[in-house]
């Protein structure tokens, strides 16, 4: 898909299994599952969206492979929900690879690199179970120089 407009695949309370996938453009996220919805994401790419290349608000998100990368503010977002990521390859986002707020889950054997202005990996909010992060690589996790006068 190529500029489909706000969001080409939108979940609201619904169980999918998404493969293959290539969208660009989108103004908002290649994929939004919210309101209890199950997604799982098997490989894919995502290229310049307005928002996260993959979102998830109150949803369970699983990411299996694929590829978030060039342009998109978040790679993927978790908000209020489990999520596992599995072997993505993120790169080039303009805030943060993978975002997870207020979420428990697990992030494991991604590759992230040069990332935005916020993290490779960002966790926040309280939750009562521990966000598992294991054996990922990261890499040149910011776009700049840290060390600029400019951006200290």
């Amino acid at each position: 898909m190529r500029s489909p407009g706000g969001g080409p695949i939108v979940l609201h309370g619904s169980r999918a299994v998404v493969a293959d996938l290539d969208v660009q453009g989108s103004s908002l996220s290649a994929l939004q599952a919210t309101d209890g919805a199950e997604v799982r994401v098997v490989r894919g790419r995502f290229l310049g969206q307005g928002g996260a290349a993959l979102y998830a608000g109150g949803a369970r998100l699983t990411v299996e492979g694929g590829r978030a990368v060039r342009g998109d503010e978040y790679a993927i977002i978790g908000f209020r929900e489990p999520t596992r990521h599995q072997r993505p390859q993120l790169s080039d986002y303009r805030v943060a690879g993978v975002a997870m707020v207020n979420s428990r889950g697990t992030i494991q054997r991604c590759e992230i690199s040069r990332g935005g202005t916020e993290a490779g990996i960002s966790i926040t909010g309280r939750v009562r179970e521990p966000v598992m992060v294991l054996d990922n690589r990261i890499s040149n996790p910011a776009p700049w120089d840290c060390t600029s006068p400019s951006r200290r």
